[in-house]
């Protein structure tokens, strides 16, 4: 695996690396990517501030978002405003915010998600990315703007409707 790995551009992860509900997780994925023999191309930077997140996301050539449960995803939000491909569990709040740049594994397929991830690296076209980015700059205002009235709306209606 090694050698098939040589000029691919690592996994970079950042965030928590512990979870109450399981506490060994971090660690068992980082012994699996240890057995597989592909742990040094995996790259944890920890809990960093938000503003290297989004330079970190702005540079990446895909962003990942293996989450088996979640709430709206602010990293798919993220992904789409910077006009990147990003490729996600194929679970039902992934499904609905619908990016037209994501790909979809079965979120228990880690044989799945690395066909993705090599499939992904083998696709880069830079121009291809650039015309996504400023697409996606140009679409920003337009989709807060809309994201705006919406909250307006909502919150003007409970207002409205009174205690309950």
């Amino acid at each position: 695996a090694e050698g098939q790995l040589d000029g691919v551009p690592p996994v970079v992860l950042s965030g928590l690396n512990k979870d109450v509900r399981n506490p060994t997780y971090f660690d068992d994925l980082m012994g699996q990517a240890k057995g597989a023999g592909v742990d040094s191309h995996f790259r944890y930077l920890g809990l960093i501030p938000y503003d290297h997140v989004l330079s970190l996301n702005a540079a990446c050539d895909r962003m990942i978002n293996p989450s088996l449960f979640e709430g709206w995803s602010t990293t798919v939000e993220e992904a789409r405003s910077m006009g990147k491909r990003v490729l996600l569990s194929d679970i039902a709040t992934h499904r609905e915010q619908a990016p037209a740049r994501g790909r979809f594994f079965a979120p228990a397929d880690a044989d799945g998600l690395a066909a993705l991830l090599w499939q992904a690296w083998n696709e880069i076209d830079p121009a291809a990315e650039a015309v996504a980015m400023g697409a996606a700059a140009a679409e920003l205002p337009g989709r807060r703007q809309r994201f705006a009235r919406e909250y307006e709306d909502i919150a003007l209606a409970l207002v409205q409707r009174g205690p309950v």
